[in-house]
């Protein structure tokens, strides 16, 4: 039986798939990328400022922030 490939012709599409497949490790990356930089925000300007610049509650918050602390301060998501 051969195999159809829809789209192996179009110019970039094993690129964009070798991106797509990558993804997830990437993704945890950013996620913990963009904790931090919440954090550093609170930790630099208060708890209202980074409340009212990111959309995250306050729990949310306070769990990242023990989190990091519990890792030994290292970048994880």
């Amino acid at each position: 039986m051969r195999q159809c490939r829809l789209f192996g012709g179009i110019d970039g599409y094993h690129r964009w798939m070798n991106t797509l497949i990558s993804l997830p490790k990437n993704q945890e990356r950013v996620t913990a990328l963009y904790r931090l930089h919440v954090l550093e925000l609170y930790w630099t300007y208060g708890l209202d400022a980074a409340l009212h610049a990111f959309p995250v509650s306050r729990p949310t918050l306070f769990r990242w922030q023990q989190t990091f602390q519990r890792s030994g301060k290292h970048l994880a998501s």
